[in-house]
């Protein structure tokens, strides 16, 4: 019986190291993810009904876990929360220790929302979702949001 007790013990403490082990190199992994906005472009067409927006980020996986299935979702809306424009974004894996640059690009129709094109200064609702599986087993969604102000004249 001893024995038997003696060997449980010995795997419970075994298992307890794997899991600290595992916790801690998930969260210096996770520190080690760094994602730069290397390029932000916003601009009006000729006749000032399209509005195109340009962002580029550049996502360095510095852990030491791969992050899969990444989806990145941008709408831009107007002040009134009217939808104006949404682009998808996925990649399918990250590898631990690349980069990899995304790029996405929104094109709005303004014609139906010429009070946007009027006013000299118009502030607009850029949000942002992220969801990922972090080392296959952390799924991970993160939201934000910004405002763009699009200028008279171009932006």
């Amino acid at each position: 019986m001893k024995i038997a007790i003696r060997a449980l013990t010995i795997a419970s403490v075994a298992i307890w190291i794997f899991f600290a082990a595992f916790s801690v190199t998930l969260i210096y992994s996770a520190g080690a993810i760094k994602v730069e906005t290397s390029n932000f472009e916003t601009r009006l067409d000729a006749n000032r009904m399209m509005l195109f927006l340009k962002i580029q980020m550049l996502i360095d996986n510095g852990g030491l876990y791969d992050l899969n299935d990444m989806e990145i979702k941008i709408e831009l809306y107007d002040w009134y929360e009217s939808l104006l424009a949404e682009n998808i974004t996925f990649v399918e894996i990250i590898p631990h220790g690349s980069k990899v640059l995304l790029t996405s690009s929104l094109t709005a129709d303004l014609s139906d929302h010429s009070e946007l094109i009027a006013v000299s200064s118009n502030p607009l609702l850029l949000r942002y979702k992220i969801k990922l599986n972090y080392a296959d087993i952390l799924p991970i969604k993160i939201n934000g949001n910004t405002t763009l102000t699009l200028q008279g004249g171009g932006a």
